[in-house]
């Protein structure tokens, strides 16, 4: 299996899997690419940067400082993008490097989520279906007070809202104890 970074013609960069680079490029020629985000086909290979480990005798005591702060020459280039002084490349390159970083920053932002959702179901049991009446008892007071998650419908959890009980939507996708291999 191969993983390439792909941009359409609209800037969206996306993840591509294929069996083989010879897999990418016949679906390629056949029309098949065709971005998540806006539906084009114009779909092309971005540029990525291999995450090859070092060998553990040539491992970092630590981490090298990467600024990653805008520089002026990014600025100048974008200021510059409708001059004839900076060809067309140039100016896609740095939009290819906002979209990769702007799909890093989505990347870290799942995951801190996903984080945060299994830190606050660690302390929370699964009621599944029973959520509406659990949730019901805790807030009159029938059942000792605790966090609980199950599953509710857009109907039932309406109900509860109309019912001045406080609940929320799970951040991230959750996969049931009982649906776990």
């Amino acid at each position: 299996m191969i993983i390439f970074d792909l941009i359409c013609s609209e800037n969206h960069v996306f993840e591509g899997w294929f069996g083989s680079s010879e897999d990418y490029h016949k679906q390629k020629q056949n029309n098949l690419l065709s971005c998540p985000h806006c539906g084009s086909n114009e779909v092309q290979k971005s540029v990525m940067a291999p995450n090859i480990g070092m060998k553990s005798n040539q491992r970092l005591s630590h981490r090298p400082h990467i600024d990653t702060s805008p520089t002026e020459q990014i600025v100048d280039i974008e200021a510059a993008s409708n001059s004839a002084e900076v060809p067309k490349a140039v100016t896609k390159q740095v939009s290819n490097a906002e979209n990769v970083a702007h799909a890093a920053l989505d990347k870290a932002m799942v995951e801190t989520l996903t984080k945060v959702q299994n830190a606050l179901l660690k302390e929370s049991t699964w009621v599944g279906h029973k959520f509406t009446d659990e949730v019901r008892a805790i807030h009159y007071g029938e059942s000792d007070h605790r966090q609980i998650h199950g599953h509710v419908s857009e109907e039932q959890a309406s109900d509860l809202i109309d019912e001045g009980i406080d609940i929320a939507p799970l951040p991230m996708p959750y996969i049931p104890p009982d649906m776990k291999n």
